[in-house]
């Protein structure tokens, strides 16, 4: 879902909601609270078990509102783990063009580049950090029935 225009938390949460046919007119959509009641009722169910958000454009909210995209974040993240408790999955995919972009902790966790992620990003084998390129700390894993 295409973020590039929005300008705070209020037409934040309007972009995330408008694609869910699901979601209930007019609920969750002016408070932080209600938006969170939402993602755990709306989002996803059991007719729904698996939903991929795509946020294209989430740099340039953040250049205006770092408060609401941190709190979307944080939101989306605690969501995500409580809906694996009843065999759900949401995924949230954050577009950005900002390699060094550092997300701060979301959820509880510290959100990162995998290997392929980062690999991609750095084509040209620039800036590479030594957990790509050196496998020396790398602990093989041998499957074992035993």
């Amino acid at each position: 879902m295409p973020v590039f225009d929005c300008d705070g938390a209020d037409s934040l949460r309007e972009a995330v909601v408008r694609p869910v046919d699901r979601w209930p007119t007019g609920y969750g959509r002016g408070t932080w609270p209600g938006f969170t009641d939402g993602l755990t009722d709306h989002l996803l169910t059991a007719e729904h078990p698996l939903v991929t958000l795509v946020l294209h454009g989430l740099d340039h909210v953040r250049d205006r509102d770092q408060d609401a995209v941190s709190t979307l974040l944080d939101l989306l993240a605690a969501a995500a783990r409580w809906h694996l408790s009843f065999g759900r999955r949401l995924i949230c995919l954050i577009e950005t063009n900002d390699v060094e972009r550092d997300l701060g902790v979301l959820g509880g966790e510290q959100p990162g580049w995998t290997r392929h992620e980062f690999r991609l990003v750095h084509r040209s084998a620039e800036r590479l950090p030594p957990w790509i390129t050196s496998w020396s700390h790398h602990q093989p894993i041998t499957p074992s029935c035993r």
